[in-house]
């Protein structure tokens, strides 16, 4: 008796410590439990904005009421309704209140602390993804003082459906997935002080279709000052097929792609229509607009944002060029083999020279077909990788460097590492490959070269978030400077076996690749 005595004693006292253990934030959202996990405070699942059903599926989020009790939150929401899961937990699959943010911070801070906060958008091609993936885990920002934010926005359908009958009734459509990550900002510069954060020194970034969304905050004359830095890395507004390169291309894209799901389902745009859809489960629809592009004959069904001169520009090439964006101070980069995951290693030359007609005008195809000729050197999935990496990801990347760097720091990077034992499938230092670097998630077999490369590229992008310059902490400098990027200088920080300032390798390639398709055309 005296032995289940003590057990239940000692059960108390455990539940009592971890009760007093648990972190607790008082915030103007409420009160909000968090849980210390190895070190780091994680509060996971908060939500920030109202819960996606009836009505406001296909609108704008409508910000969430602050809790009337103590929020705890200690497990992940249920991710945003999507085809591909990825590695998620099963757990995460149903529900609709799924537009919620997880915070992970530095142990025992507090509203006086004040650290530098990194806003993290995931990828995906604006059809996949969710901010609890562990890549994304925030971790060992955390414990090198950083608070990192996730989040989930909408996806698909239910985040990038374009409707001609919503875009009169609310003044934007088909960018309910970017507004969504607006809400979530506004939540965070409103929360975030109460964790410990600086809401002067705030750093949005992404990967992929995460940072053409962060580019599209760039663009944003609504959201001035509310972060002041930004991490883009591999994606920019200005790439195709994601979103197109001008207002007629991506509005034909956009349109089309809506109007298909439309007629999938036997309705119309129109508000009986709209609100057929919404009576239908989310996850029916992101079965039918997955990403599925196919080059060759330019086909797919998933959905892009809409350039709609409110949450977009309608052209966000001449704003760059007009200098229309917010202050911010950018770190952004490239991979070396950005499109080898998105083409099929059996692609023919003629596949790629169907492409080009199928997807550009004549004059267009003409001047591709000479730019990215194949050689005996060179494959035809070499070239059509070549390609897509440069018009997906490169192209944009060079155009913001350019016209941001005119008036603001920029620093760009070349990603070229690849562990030998990383390259059987012959996909190089492919899209996304760096995710894992630059967060520090390592799996546990990672070589000490690897461990190396990632100490590298970390050190450097917190450097950047804590002061705005990727040379410097605040306290001590890197040996190798990194310089800032400008138009006649282009120099960029290479990263891989050995780090160091390269010339930006694809700048004339690039330059060419930007007269076919912006200067020699009205955009």
């Amino acid at each position: 008796m005296k032995l289940v005595s003590s057990l239940l004693t000692l059960v108390f006292l455990a539940v009592l410590n971890a009760a007093q253990s648990a972190p607790l934030v008082e915030s103007p959202a409420g009160q909000i439990e968090g849980e210390d996990l190895n070190g780091v405070e994680v509060f996971r699942g908060i939500p920030y904005a109202q819960t996606v059903t009836d009505e406001l599926r296909f609108a704008p989020p409508v910000a969430v009421l602050p809790f009337s009790k103590k929020f705890t939150a200690s497990r992940f929401c249920p991710i945003a309704p999507q085809s591909a899961f990825l590695n998620y937990d099963s757990t995460q699959s149903g529900g609709a209140n799924y537009l919620c943010l997880n915070i992970f911070r530095p142990k025992g801070i507090n509203p006086d602390s004040r650290v530098p906060v990194y806003v993290w958008i995931h990828g995906g091609a604006f059809a996949a993804g969710s901010g609890s993936i562990p890549l994304y885990d925030g971790s060992q920002f955390a414990k090198d003082g950083i608070i990192t934010v996730t989040l989930n926005y909408r996806l698909g359908a239910e985040g990038f459906l374009y409707s001609k009958k919503l875009l009169t009734k609310y003044g934007t459509s088909g960018n309910w997935g970017l507004m969504d990550i607006i809400e979530a900002l506004k939540w965070i510069n409103k929360n975030i002080g109460s964790f410990g954060g600086d809401i002067s020194n705030i750093t949005v970034g992404g990967n992929s279709a995460g940072a053409m969304a962060a580019s599209a905050l760039i663009l944003n004359p609504q959201l001035k000052g509310l972060f002041q830095k930004a991490v883009l890395e591999s994606g920019t507004l200005i790439s195709y097929p994601f979103l197109g390169f001008n207002t007629e291309q991506n509005h034909e894209i956009a349109v089309s792609r809506s109007q298909k799901l439309f007629s999938e389902f036997g309705v119309d745009d129109s508000d009986t229509g709209i609100d057929m859809l919404r009576s239908l489960d989310p996850f029916l629809l992101a079965y039918h607009c997955a990403y599925d592009y196919n080059f060759a004959n330019n086909r797919g069904s998933f959905m892009v944002p809409y350039f709609d001169g409110n949450i977009i520009p309608k052209s966000p090439y001449h704003e760059l060029k007009k200098g229309n964006y917010n202050d911010v101070t950018v770190l952004m980069g490239y991979n070396t083999d950005e499109g080898t995951m998105f083409v099929n290693p059996d692609i023919s030359e003629n596949d790629l020279i169907s492409g080009f007609y199928a997807n550009f005008d004549k004059k267009t195809a003409e001047s591709l077909k000479n730019l990215y000729k194949i050689t005996e050197k060179s494959s035809s999935f070499a070239k059509t990788s070549e390609f897509l990496g440069d018009v997906m990801f490169n192209l944009g990347m060079k155009i913001f460097a350019d016209n941001l760097s005119k008036t603001q720091k920029v620093y760009v990077y070349h990603f070229d590492y690849l562990p030998k034992s990383s390259n059987k499938d012959g996909s190089g230092v492919h899209h996304s490959s760096e995710l894992k670097y630059a967060f520090l998630n390592l799996p546990q077999d990672a070589s000490d070269k690897t461990r190396d490369v990632a100490q590298v590229f970390h050190m450097r992008l917190l450097n950047f978030l804590k002061t705005g310059d990727p040379n410097s902490d605040g306290s001590k400098n890197t040996l190798i400077k990194w310089k800032t990027y400008d138009t006649t200088d282009s120099a960029v920080l290479r990263i891989g076996s050995y780090t160091g300032v390269e010339e930006f390798k694809l700048k004339d390639k690039l330059l060419k690749l930007e007269e076919i398709f912006f200067v020699s055309q009205k955009n």
